[in-house]
């Protein structure tokens, strides 16, 4: 997806100039983190290492948004239509990642991409529990986490994690970490919202419209 942005100015008059926009971001973005705990080995410190041979995000997103630039600051109503997506972050057959032992990777992360690769979604901040025991689903339903791995010499295991929320009110111009850490044999998934400010503020591009 593509980011998504509006600006508004309301009231500008010729004789005041130029017209600045101060944009602001209408997605959610969402990484993926792998964190090894597990310890090194000193005889062979590729023991602990974690293989990600395939991994990917499905689910149901939302996909329909309405901005209102009446009032002065506009708002954004999310419509309940949703589009069936998959996001492989690794490719099944292509590069897999490989974590050392006490150490952790953003998937992704390159020269041109140092902030890894990062899944725009659009949040729907009025959503209601279907249930009094089920998740609000903000970002969308029926969302997924696939994953294949392997420790170092040992055959390949499959886990899905069904159904996961971010157990918050997701910001738009946020991104989410989601932290899937390796204890041991256990998988376990944590949300963090990054301290990094990704996204620069609307008022420092320089956009101006004479």
């Amino acid at each position: 997806a593509q980011d998504v942005m509006i600006a508004t100015v309301s009231d500008h008059a010729p004789t005041q100039g130029a017209v600045q926009l101060n944009f602001r971001h209408l997605l959610t973005g969402l990484r993926l983190q792998i964190n090894n705990y597990n310890p090194t080995v000193t005889d062979d410190p590729n023991t602990n290492a974690i293989t990600v041979h395939s991994l990917s995000i499905d689910g149901n997103f939302y996909r329909i948004g309405n901005v209102d630039f009446t009032p002065a600051d506009p708002t954004l109503t999310v419509t309940d239509d949703k589009y069936a997506g998959t996001f492989p972050f690794i490719k099944r057959g292509g590069q897999p990642l490989t974590v050392s032992p006490n150490s952790a990777a953003v998937i992704g992360v390159s020269d041109s991409k140092p902030q890894g690769t990062t899944l725009l979604l659009l949040p729907k901040l009025d959503a209601q529990a279907e249930g009094s025991t089920s998740a609000v689903p903000y970002l969308g339903t029926d969302k997924n986490i696939h994953i294949t791995y392997s420790y170092h010499g040992q055959a390949e295991r499959t886990r899905t994690i069904r159904n996961f929320s971010l157990g918050r009110i997701p910001e738009q111009g946020t991104c989410y970490t989601i932290n899937l850490n390796f204890i041991g044999d256990q998988l376990l998934l944590m949300f963090t919202a990054d301290d990094i400010e990704y996204w620069e503020n609307g008022s420092d591009n320089d956009i101006i419209i004479n």
